[in-house]
């Protein structure tokens, strides 16, 4: 059931207050799958105004950006434009499936909801108005993760991207876990290999990142339970590869 205005922002303020959060992402669930639906399947829909604004983002000549921004009329240009942009941000969901995607999507909708302050303006509004650049920091934050790793292809189009290296998080270096290799399984050797992406990013934020269960599920757009038990799931099976002598290196430490 769809909420009004008001019954989003009870709902908010509920989050604010320790609430899990999936019940607001469900009601935004076409907004955030407009995103989704550019990044799988690589075409704008250009009638969409916070497409087109996000994307102008990226672009850094003042005119193009205009014009990309305007209205319903736009020129072989201004597709070319959006079209160089997009190609080179679907780099940063490489080989990842459609609900991880929408999961990397769900994170700066989770951030909107974190620092909305209730004032003049509603949550609607001001989603409307910030979610297109928390996205953008988080994919130039993956952008820049990959790079670290891997040569990507560079557009024609001049680019506004502004990635910092002090933005990166560092993880344990012989488990090469600073990179989206390891948790794509790329890079994943036994018997992390064996789990699914979601699987290692859980272990990466609880283990690592000292998160919570209910932190986490906030992430995923999962709810605390669910993570838990999927947490303790890939645990077990490590413990019984472990067991079994299927793991080779190192000791288990409790």
């Amino acid at each position: 059931m769809k909420l009004c205005n008001q019954g989003i922002e009870k709902l908010v303020k509920e989050i604010h207050n320790g609430k899990d959060p999936s019940e607001l992402v469900e009601q935004y669930d076409n907004f955030i799958n407009k995103y989704l639906r550019m990044f799988t399947h690589g075409t704008i829909d250009f009638s969409n105004y916070d497409l087109r604004m996000f994307l102008s983002c990226y672009i850094k000549n003042e005119t193009d950006r205009r014009n990309l921004r305007r209205g319903k009329y736009h020129s072989k240009q201004d597709y070319a434009n959006a079209y160089e942009v997009l190609n080179y941000l679907q780099q940063a969901f490489e080989d990842y499936e459609s609900r991880e995607i929408y999961h990397e999507l769900v994170i700066p909708f989770l951030i909107c909801i974190k620092r909305y302050t209730f004032m003049n303006k509603s949550f609607s509004k001001y989603l409307y108005s910030t979610y297109r650049y928390e996205l953008l920091r988080h994919i130039n934050n993956l952008i820049f993760q990959r790079a670290k790793v891997t040569e990507m292809s560079q557009p024609s189009v001049e680019l506004e991207i502004n990635i910092k290296e002090e933005e990166e998080m560092y993880f344990d270096d012989d488990l090469k876990l600073n990179h989206p290799y390891w948790l794509n399984g790329k890079d994943t050797l036994d018997p992390f290999n064996q789990f699914r992406r979601e699987e290692r990013l859980i272990l990466v934020k609880y283990y690592l990142e000292k998160y919570t269960d209910q932190e986490i599920g906030r992430l995923i757009g999962r709810n605390r339970r669910s993570v838990n038990r999927s947490r303790l799931r890939v645990i077990r099976k490590l413990e019984d590869d472990i067991r079994g002598g299927q793991v080779k290196w190192s000791r288990w430490i409790h």
